[in-house]
């Protein structure tokens, strides 16, 4: 998702709205195509799992931020 913004940045785009996370963590932004028909781009919930817990999370903090069992978790993490 970071990379995709980074690369956003440098275009000119209208945004129906800049980056903002849903309560469960998943950051989202709109922005309108030149044809001015809408896009939205989600970052993938295996992604947000990941970034939970590369920022120190345990996978309980992350399974109840998230709203999902820590099994979910155990199965969407590299740990």
């Amino acid at each position: 998702m970071d990379a995709f913004l980074a690369k956003l940045a440098t275009l000119q785009v209208e945004y129906v709205h800049t980056l903002k996370e849903h309560r469960w963590g998943q950051r989202v932004l709109r922005f309108y195509h030149p044809d001015h028909h809408i896009i939205e781009v989600g970052e993938e919930i295996e992604a947000v799992v990941k970034r939970f817990l590369d920022l120190g999370m345990s996978i309980e903090q992350v399974a109840h931020r998230m709203d999902v069992s820590e099994d979910y978790v155990k199965r969407h993490s590299s740990r």
